[in-house]
């Protein structure tokens, strides 16, 4: 079972609805069973999809499931079936806006900053962020025998997003918009994994949406996304791919559905670009020999 963290600096950038046109496609089209985990603790996206009329028979959401963590109680985590291949795990009850508020004021109280996340603790070897994701797998093994466990993470820099320094996750899939605040800050949370003590941070680099046109502008932004022009910094990571995204309007719907109405335009330049990530996430995560490509070389 692989874990893949999908993060994006900025909002806005179709991450969300990537995640879920990627484990529609998977899922469908390579027979891969996947657990989508709404990790968006402060702003939930994926959990709006869950129905929360099935029997919780004292299972917890995420939320309530780490603090269950914290105060070392034996639990387990609520889940639903979206699909044949497809599970659910929500951060929240959507519906229950009162108890949510709740439980963030309680996690706080067990939540460390994100400095002391990011770095080795003295009379530790792993991280929070190390013992979050680790635990949650564990929990989320015991649901099924996944293929993939795809986390949608917090935007920007909280306590909460240091789950993506953790050393346990096997892919990251990181989104951001070609405006100079997407750029400048991912520039900033890659430099940040490079200070992790540990192995290499296995990354895929995404910009979406990419602008209508093909100005030499976005192409030298496509280069500097990829670290082309800075190897020494790039050889820090095992670097898998860095692709663009076309627009396309669905990207903002965070809609479980939308692949299907996608996958049925004729030669749709979106699909495609979906496909090809899929592709080489399994391809890195599945097959030692895989070659490195980059938008720059095919």
């Amino acid at each position: 079972m692989k874990t893949v963290l999908f993060y994006s600096f900025k909002g806005g950038v179709g991450r969300t609805q990537l995640l879920l046109n990627m484990a529609k496609y998977l899922s469908e089209t390579k027979d891969k069973k996947i657990a989508i985990v709404d990790f968006d603790l402060y702003a939930p996206g994926l959990s709006y999809m869950a129905s929360f009329d099935q029997e919780k028979k004292g299972k917890l959401y995420l939320l309530d499931y780490m603090i269950s963590l914290f105060k070392k109680e034996k639990k387990e985590l609520y889940f639903e079936n979206m699909s044949k291949n497809i599970v659910l795990i929500p951060a929240i009850n959507t519906k229950n806006i009162s108890t949510y508020l709740k439980s963030i004021h309680e996690f706080s109280q067990y939540t460390y900053g994100i400095k002391q996340s990011a770095e080795k603790r003295e009379n530790d070897q792993n991280t929070l962020a190390d013992q979050l994701s680790e635990y949650i797998t564990r929990a989320i093994s015991k649901i099924d025998d996944f293929d993939y466990i795809f986390y949608d993470a917090r935007t920007g820099m909280t306590e909460v997003s240091d789950i993506l320094f953790s050393n346990d996750i096997d892919l990251k899939i990181m989104i951001s918009s070609f405006n100079k605040q997407n750029m400048d800050g991912m520039e900033g949370m890659l430099e940040l994994l490079t200070k992790q003590k540990g192995k290499k941070h296995k990354i895929i680099r995404a910009l979406s949406p990419k602008p209508l046109g093909n100005t030499d502008n976005y192409k030298a932004i496509e280069l500097k996304a990829s670290l082309a022009t800075n190897l020494d910094f790039r050889d820090k990571f095992e670097w898998v791919s860095t692709l663009s995204i076309p627009y396309e309007k669905e990207i903002v719907h965070n809609d479980f559905n939308v692949w299907e109405s996608l996958e049925s335009k004729k030669d749709n330049q979106y699909v495609n670009a979906v496909k090809d990530i899929s592709d080489r996430l399994v391809d890195s995560l599945d097959d030692d020999s895989f070659e490195f490509k980059t938008i720059l070389d095919g």
